[in-house]
Order: C-alpha cells, then sequence, then structure tokens
C-alpha cells in the first residue's frame, strides 16, 4: 500500500468513524473522537459473524450486521456503566450487620415513569415486604429507576417486572437483589448473600416472574389448571402414582392435546434453570408465579412438576419437563418443614445441570438450604477464584469421606471444563449440562456400601491427591460417542451407535459372569438397574434384552412415540437414556464391558478407589501421576474391593 492509499484510507475510515460515533452520541469532541479512532484498531468478534465490540477508554460501542448499533436501530441509548453519562447510585451504608433495603415502589400504572425509596431495614424485626426471583437476563441497563430523588440504572426486563408488579393505588415493598444490593461493593454483595435465606424466608411472599407473555402463555396455564385439578384429584382418589388411565379417568388432558406444547415452553423459560430459585422458592411462606398478566400458585404449578418427575405413566406425553420438574423435586426436599435436609455437596450433584451469571453463585445459591450451608457462610468472598470456590469445597468433603467419594464422582473429565486450573480430582461445578448424570445419582442401581476407609490426603498447594486404589484392569477399546444432547429430550436418535456398541459387545464371546452376552449389554445400557422389574415379576437370563429389543424394534419399525411402547419398554428407554448421555462404550482387558467417561480411551485405567461406590477410569501422566477422568460402570465388577486386600496402592491425582 503506498502512502497516498493509506492517506485515502485513514481518511475514509476516520469518516466513517466520526459518522457511527455522532449517530450514538459518543462524539463531541475533536479529542474524544481520536481515542475512539486509535481504539478501533482493536476489536473481537463475538456471537458469530457480523458483530464486532470496539474498545476504547469512552465507551463500549457494538455493532450489528446491518451496520447500525443495536441502540441507534432501535432509536434508544443504552444507560449503562460504559457509558460516560452513567452516574453510581450513592447507596447508604447499612448500620450492622443483619440489615437490608427493600424499595417501597410507588403506585403508578402503565408507562408511567417508574419511582419509589429504598426503606432500610433490621431483618430480624422488619415490617411486611415481598421478595422477587426472576432471571437477571442481559446486562445492559436501558432505563432508570428513580429512587429517593436519584437514578438507578435498571434493564429492560426489571423494568418491565416492576410495571407488572407495581399497584395502582399504593406502594408496594419490594425486595429485588439487583436494587436493594450495591453491586459494585464486593464487601456488602459477600454479607448480603449470607442473608439471603433468611431474607426469603422472611418475606411474606414471593413473586416468581417468568418474564413477559406470548402467543402460547394463555394456552399455557389453561392446561396447567387442567391438569392440576386432574392430578390433584387422582392421587386423591388413587393414592401417590396412579397410573395413566386413573390420570386421565380424572380428566387429565389427553397426551396428544396440543396445549401440552405451549405448556413445555412456559416451562422451559430461563428462570427454571437458574441455581438461586431452589433457596427462593424452597424458603417461601407463600410463592406465585407471574407471566406477563397470568399467575398461579407456586405451590399448585409444583404438584404437577412433581408428578411428572415421579410418575412413570406420565412420561406419556411427550413435553419435555426436565429442568422445571427437578426444581419442584429438590425444592420439596429442602423445604424448612423437612428434618433432614441434604448435603451442600448432594445439592450440588443435583444442580449440576443449572446455571448462574456468576459461578461462585453455584455454590452460595445453596447454602441457605443445605443442611450443612452454615458451615459456609463464613466463606462467602467474590474476590475468591472460582477455581478456588471450587476446590476448596472438595478439599472439606474429601477430608471426612462421606456419601461413597462423591466429590469424586462429581468430577467430570476435564475436557469439558471451563476452570481449566482446577486438579482433575475437582468437580467443576459450573459446567452444567456438558456433564452426565452421576451414577450415583441413579439411585436405583444397585452399588454395594463402601467399607470404612481412610481419608484421602491433598498436598499443601491443594492440587495434588493422594489417594488409595486397586488398578483393577485395561481399556481395550471404546465405542463411537452419542451425540451430546440436552437432557430430558424423548428422541434417542443413536440406534446406530447402540448397534455399533452392541457389535463390539459380540466379540467378547463369554462374559465374566456367565450371563448370555446380549443380556449383559443390555443390563450395562442401563446400569442395570433393578427397580425395572416389580417385585412379583419373575426374572429369565433374557429379561432386558427382551426390553432392549422392544425399543430397537420400534424404533426401526418408524414408530418411536412413548405412548406406542409397553410402559417398561417405556421405562427401559428412559433409564438408557440417563446412562448413556454423555458416556461412551468399552471393553476391557480381562472382558468386561462397561459405559465410562465420554473421553475414556484405550489404555486408559479402570482402577477402585477406597470407599468409593463404583469404579474410576484414570489416565497415566508423566512423573507417576494420574489424572481422573471419571466414574464408570463395570458390569460385574462393582462389588468393592475387600479392605484387607493386598492390592491397594497409593495413587497421585493431579
Amino acid at each position: 500500500m503506498t502512502d497516498d492509499d493509506r492517506t485515502t484510507f485513514h481518511s475514509l475510515l476516520s469518516l466513517m468513524l466520526e459518522k457511527s460515533c455522532r449517530a450514538v452520541g459518543h462524539l463531541s469532541t475533536t479529542g474524544r473522537f481520536k481515542k475512539c479512532y486509535l481504539a478501533v484498531i482493536e476489536w473481537r468478534t463475538i456471537n458469530g459473524p457480523g458483530y464486532r465490540y470496539y474498545h476504547s477508554e469512552e465507551y463500549l460501542y457494538k455493532k450489528n450486521s446491518s451496520g447500525l448499533s443495536n441502540h441507534q436501530s432501535s432509536g434508544r441509548r443504552p444507560r449503562d456503566e460504559s457509558w460516560p453519562s452513567a452516574v453510581p447510585f450513592p447507596y447508604e451504608p447499612f448500620e450492622s450487620a443483619g440489615h437490608i433495603r427493600v424499595l417501597e415502589l410507588e403506585a403508578g400504572e402503565g408507562l408511567e415513569p417508574l419511582t419509589g425509596r429504598l426503606v432500610p431495614m433490621d431483618l430480624r424485626t422488619a415490617q411486611e415486604f415481598e421478595a422477587v426471583s426472576y432471571v437477571w437476563g442481559q446486562q445492559h441497563h436501558g432505563t432508570y429507576l428513580t429512587c429517593d430523588g436519584r437514578q438507578i440504572s435498571i434493564t429492560t426486563p426489571v423494568a418491565e417486572m416492576l410495571r407488572r408488579f407495581r399497584l395502582p393505588d399504593r406502594p408496594r415493598r419490594l425486595w429485588i437483589d439487583a436494587i436493594c444490593i450495591n453491586q459494585r461493593d464486593v464487601l456488602e454483595r459477600n454479607s448480603q448473600v449470607g442473608l439471603m435465606g433468611d431474607i426469603y424466608r422472611s418475606a411474606a411472599r414471593v413473586l416468581i416472574w417468568l418474564g413477559e407473555e406470548d402467543a402460547q402463555t394463555v394456552d399455557a396455564f389453561k392446561i396447567f389448571e387442567d391438569a392440576y385439578l386432574a392430578i390433584d384429584k387422582a392421587i386423591t382418589r388413587y393414592g401417590s402414582y396412579p397410573t395413566l388411565l386413573n390420570l386421565l379417568e380424572s380428566e387429565l388432558p389427553a397426551p396428544d392435546d396440543k396445549r401440552w406444547i405451549a405448556f413445555g415452553a412456559l416451562m422451559y423459560r430461563p428462570w427454571f434453570t437458574r441455581t438461586w430459585i431452589l433457596q427462593e422458592v424452597s424458603l417461601a411462606r407463600v410463592a406465585s408465579v407471574h407471566c406477563g398478566q397470568y399467575w398461579c400458585y407456586w405451590s399448585h404449578l409444583a404438584l404437577l412438576l412433581r408428578a411428572f418427575h415421579y410418575t412413570a405413566a406420565l412420561r406419556a406425553i411427550d413435553v419435555d419437563l426436565y429442568w422445571s420438574s427437578t426444581v419442584a423435586s429438590i425444592a420439596a426436599q429442602t423445604e424448612p418443614q423437612q428434618h433432614i435436609k441434604p448435603s451442600l455437596l448432594r445439592l450440588l450433584a443435583a444442580t449440576i445441570d443449572t446455571g448462574a451469571t456468576n459461578p461462585r453463585d453455584k455454590v452460595y445459591a445453596l447454602l441457605g438450604i443445605a443442611g450443612d450451608g452454615a458451615a459456609f457462610r463464613s466463606g462467602i468472598d467474590y474476590d475468591k477464584s472460582v477455581a478456588d470456590v471450587f476446590r476448596e469445597v472438595a478439599i472439606r468433603y474429601l477430608d471426612a469421606p462421606n456419601d461413597n467419594l462423591l466429590a469424586l464422582h462429581l468430577a467430570s473429565d476435564p475436557a469439558w471444563r471451563s476452570e481449566r486450573s482446577l486438579p482433575s480430582w475437582a468437580p467443576d461445578f459450573h459446567i452444567g449440562a456438558t456433564r452426565a448424570m452421576t451414577l450415583l445419582g441413579m439411585s436405583c442401581a444397585k452399588f454395594s456400601p463402601p467399607c470404612e476407609c481412610e481419608a484421602p490426603n491433598v498436598s499443601n498447594n491443594g492440587m495434588l491427591l493422594n489417594i488409595k486404589g486397586v488398578v483393577k484392569t485395561r481399556i481395550t477399546g471404546t465405542g463411537r460417542r452419542l451425540p451430546v444432547r440436552a437432557p430430558g429430550t424423548h428422541a434417542v436418535d443413536a440406534l446406530f451407535f447402540l448397534e455399533q456398541w452392541r457389535t463390539m459387545a459380540k466379540r467378547l464371546r463369554h462374559y465374566p459372569t456367565n450371563e448370555p452376552i446380549d443380556e449383559a449389554f443390555s443390563r450395562t445400557l442401563i446400569v442395570n438397574q433393578q427397580t425395572l422389574l416389580s417385585k412379583s415379576e419373575q426374572q429369565t437370563p433374557q429379561t432386558y434384552h427382551m426390553y432392549f429389543q422392544q425399543f430397537r424394534d420400534s424404533y426401526l419399525a418408524g414408530e418411536w412415540q412413548p405412548d406406542n411402547l409397553y410402559a417398561k419398554t417405556l421405562l427401559y428407554h428412559h433409564y438408557l437414556q440417563n446412562a448413556c448421555r454423555r458416556r461412551t462404550f468399552f471393553v476391557t482387558q480381562d472382558g468386561h464391558m462397561g459405559l465410562g467417561p465420554y473421553f475414556a480411551r484405550r489404555d486408559d485405567l479402570v482402577v477402585r478407589f477406597h470407599g468409593a461406590g463404583t469404579p474410576f477410569i484414570i489416565r497415566k501422566r508423566k512423573g507417576g501421576w494420574y489424572r481422573l477422568v471419571g466414574e464408570a460402570y463395570v458390569h460385574g465388577m462393582m462389588e468393592p474391593e475387600p479392605c484387607w486386600s493386598d492390592s491397594w496402592q497409593l495413587l497421585s491425582l493431579v
């Protein structure tokens, strides 16, 4: 490029930048423009092609593929911390520990300006208020709340929510974390997060906000009302686990009712995927669910969702309620009236698929409902790295091993991880839906109890775990990996992969347990879950293979619809989904077969740790160390090694 070309290029670029900056109100002086111009040299692409962020000291400017900024095209200027006009709201510090602020939202209607004041309260003697449970969503602040004569910058979803909850004739006292906590003050956030459980426990009511309504919302609420009344009637008449026929007799909407699609869409809203909501609904005295102008009681919705979670007959309704039914189930286990509550680690295992904007909240959001949560509250610190928060939880439980070394079962293959600095033996609680359901979480699987064990030893730097183990065998082959799918989907679309696994299994010819190969394979696919059979049902050497064949034949015949399958075959498919999702099939040197971590590979070792509930896969590293790949089911090798065995050795995991 010649000097003339370079000059022409710079002139055109300057003119383009000047027009763009003036269009969104960023450019008022030549000096500020020069800063913008220099900053354009460094850019990065996000969210796919066509989106670029330009950085400077002055602003953050997003340009879309149409050539207009998002805010220019909408006619609004975003009120965000990135903008020069944004002035932080002057929060008054709390008088002492145990105090909170509550927003007293002034009366108003429609698009009238949002106004109110922040009222300080001692939580122990607080006046009546309501707490809001919602999704933060996008963090770009698009409007203001006028509070005590000053403006607080809030997001558009929060503004929409406030307009819905605002009363037309009197003020309403609401606790909303984004407004009532000074998010800029880390020390205040640390202390207020420790009080979250008490806040939702003290609220007169918890208002759950799912967002504004859409075209499907009215159908969703109508079928919910019909289904709730039917299930309530069926449970009263037939007991806790009615059959599908019982439910239909009680006027449950038919499985092919198109309104189920609308209900599924409502239950798939982001609120159901948040970690924080478990504490917020579990501790509520009364809770109501709101979507635009429609609402219902949480207790009614939770009854319906728990019915879907526990009643096999309802799986004939092809609607994905994985997230929402899991929330309802966990919330029931952690309500204040429950005398025995799950440990923090158990809750972390149950909520591994839920999300949090700040990864540290995967732990902090559960402290108010965990049976041992009080022991962790003093450690709340948003200045800690995410890896340190997760590792400290793992070390605390490994130092006093229980629950079959559950912390190790939650430590999935490091290839999935978002926190790369974690050692392989420490769980990454933020990986969410990329990990498989833990084998210990499949309560119907038959695992023998481990013997009393010595606590594993963690090195002083917190990176090396020394633990006793027995190397049992070596992996000699792995199958094709099933496509990674979201939890709760009904269609498997993976028969091709299962057939390849079956071919590998048949090459074994003889199985160490003396079972037919097909039966051993069919049991392996569901980790031998015994609850498939009733106590009165007679078991044959080919029982599980029969269910696999029914599942396979229905799929090949093109009749793969849950209502066309026998109930037991449907249940077999459900178990298969949970067991095989994000795992791979393998065979071993001594002729066993199993399901292991997604990225298990040839020459990985199968090991039994002292005190663990299942075998594990480890991979040898240089220096005599090992990397934990993850837990495994090995058919015929689930019995723990005797405590007096001479085969135990000290294994060092990094």
